[in-house]
């Protein structure tokens, strides 16, 4: 029996409390309570869900380099752990450098403020043109919830010399409707590209919902089985 259902998991309780109605060797029942337990733990697991996006329409792109780094921000719409963020960049042909995703706190008025936590990828781990590169595995755990406005920065060491094709680029729209945050561009000075919004996805791992009850509830059937063994 496939479990992680509701019909499934009403199935297995029918299943045991027969069991112990009818007198059933403890035995028999003891597997079934088995298959409800692990059951429970597997529900404990929650999958990494789609949180917040901006897909870009169109083909422009910001360098990534040395002297040039870009943020998006974003409004969290669920809570959980921020597992993995998205974006689509472009790989120069002869890009060596690392390509850097941090994630950032963000002040009253939106603006990054704090790095959080940050991960890193090898040029040979990113294909050469256009591509949508993960990021996961970031230096400390970052915890998110619904209105959570935080910032994901790219930045690279990379070269920026013509022809420009030692660098990174990340997609962006000039006239973006992401509603949920804007971007802003290091250089020589910080610029607020408030109509502008960058190429993301965000993936959280939700909250596990309560499991007590149905641990409880186990309990109580291996106690009535042991009274029925008496």
């Amino acid at each position: 029996m496939k479990l992680g259902t509701t019909e499934n998991r009403r199935t297995t309780i029918s299943q045991l409390r027969k069991a112990v109605s009818e007198g059933s060797r403890f035995s028999i029942a003891l597997p079934l309570l088995a298959t409800l337990c692990l059951w429970v733990a597997s529900s404990a697991r929650a999958d990494e869900v789609l949180d917040q996006e901006y897909n870009t329409t169109g083909p422009t792109s910001f360098a990534i380099a040395y002297n040039w780094s870009v943020a998006q921000t974003f409004t969290a719409g669920m809570s959980g752990t921020l597992s993995r963020v998205d974006v689509t960049v472009t790989k120069g042909l002869y890009t060596t450098a690392d390509l850097i995703l941090s994630l950032w706190s963000t002040s009253a008025n939106g603006s990054p403020l704090s790095q959080l936590a940050a991960s890193s990828l090898p040029a040979t781990a990113i294909s050469s043109g256009v591509s949508v590169v993960s990021f996961g595995g970031f230096s400390q755990s970052v915890n998110v919830t619904p209105g959570t406005v935080l910032g994901i920065r790219l930045s690279s060491p990379a070269l920026n010399n013509p022809p420009y094709n030692t660098r990174y680029d990340w997609a962006y729209d000039k006239q973006g409707n992401y509603p949920g945050g804007r971007s802003f561009v290091y250089g020589n000075t910080t610029l607020d590209q408030a109509a502008a919004d960058f190429d993301f996805r965000t993936y959280v791992t939700p909250v596990p919902e309560p499991t007590a009850t149905v641990l409880a509830g186990c309990g109580l059937f291996a106690l009535r089985l042991l009274r029925r063994r008496k």
